[in-house]
């Protein structure tokens, strides 16, 4: 069987494809990606940035969010963005307001926060040692759905049934772009969630053996304010191994900003040394590649033939109950009709990404 091939103009993210998942590579060329290295390096992986795009850039990682953003046509007029250096695991999560449900209790529910979810959700990836993927889970009833009312707090909640899997190789140079309310993971080791590894591959897993244990965090691959996600600034690698480079700038876009976070979590004063590197080269600042060179990746879609869906895939929730898991379930159990040796080899894709149906009860209590 071989691959599909998608490719979808920028000009087509229209609201037919609102919450669609999107993977671009080739956004930034080798001397745009240096410099937003240099960049991370030089500021450090520490704090949650709000970005007002009125007032424009002030260092060269604002410079390219903002030329991203641009090209693909998205004028939302804030920002929020925060990276990491290297590879740690991230629990299955949404990207909320997390001020917002530590003070307001959800009207249906005492027990947990309202949860405001942004507009849209991305992850740029920079500088990659491990093709270790972000898993997208996409919800029922989600399709033809509007996915940009940042103000709506019915986008958030605890999960509800589960219909596919998204799984996004880390690859230098590759932008992911998912509805702002969508549960999104890191895997680590890269087959951490299968319940059973298959032989072929048991062999090799130790090539991705966890490098980090899952960090306290305030953002996330998601989301900026609280536990830990795709991207939060505080974990660090577990004593005693190696750190896995795996480089990634996270980033939303809100039409009315989160709320700060108690304890300067939004840290507005962005570091001295990157404003200093941005205003050397603001006369011609760096900047994503034209849209027009960008290049859909490579996309398979698993057959759903394969008969009766079996349990596949363990999945822990992260946070606590009220201010980002929204239920009681700790983990959630997802069933594929894909044999597990397949979705094994998609979990270890090195470029493609992979598009697996899994299904899943509500989490029980």
């Amino acid at each position: 069987m071989g691959l599909l091939l998608l490719h979808i103009p920028l000009c087509l993210l229209s609201p037919s494809s609102r919450t669609s998942t999107h993977v671009w590579d080739g956004v930034l060329d080798a001397a745009a990606l240096t410099e937003l290295r240099s960049d991370r390096i030089l500021a450090g992986h520490d704090g949650t940035y709000s970005l007002d795009r009125s007032v424009g850039p002030r260092t060269i990682t604002e410079s390219i969010i903002c030329s991203l953003l641009d090209q693909i046509g998205d004028d939302a007029p804030f920002v929020e963005y925060w990276s990491r250096g290297h590879w740690a695991s991230m629990d299955m999560h949404r990207d909320i307001d997390e001020a917002l449900a530590e003070l307001i209790p959800d009207p249906n529910d005492s027990s947990v926060g309202v949860q405001r979810c942004p507009m849209k959700a991305h992850v740029l990836y920079v500088d990659v040692q491990q093709a270790s993927p972000t898993c997208v889970f996409h919800e029922a009833g989600e399709d033809g759905q509007d996915d940009d009312d940042d103000l709506s707090t019915s986008r958030g909640g605890g999960p509800r049934r589960m219909e596919r899997l998204t799984i996004v190789p880390a690859v230098a140079g590759r932008l992911l772009r998912f509805g702002g309310h969508k549960y999104h993971s890191v895997p680590n080791p890269v087959l951490e969630y299968l319940l059973e590894v298959p032989r072929p591959h048991a062999a090799s897993t130790d090539s991705f053996a966890s490098t980090e244990g899952s960090p306290t965090e305030g953002p996330t691959e998601g989301s900026p304010t609280g536990g830990p996600t795709e991207g939060s600034p505080t974990g660090g690698p577990t004593e005693g191994q190696p750190t896995v480079t795996r480089m990634v700038i996270l980033f939303n876009t809100w039409t009315t900003p989160p709320m700060p976070f108690g304890g300067g979590l939004y840290e507005q004063d962005v570091s001295r040394a990157s404003v200093s590197a941005y205003r050397a080269v603001e006369a011609k600042p760096p900047r994503c590649n034209p849209s027009d060179v960008w290049r859909t990746a490579e996309h398979f879609h698993h057959p759903d033939d394969h008969g009766d869906a079996r349990p596949t895939l363990l999945v822990s929730l992260m946070g606590n109950v009220a201010a980002r898991r929204g239920c009681e379930a700790e983990q959630v159990e997802l069933a594929t009709r894909s044999p597990i040796a397949e979705v094994s080899h998609a979990l270890l894709s090195e470029e493609t990404v992979h598009v697996v149906s899994v299904s899943s009860d509500l989490p029980s209590k």
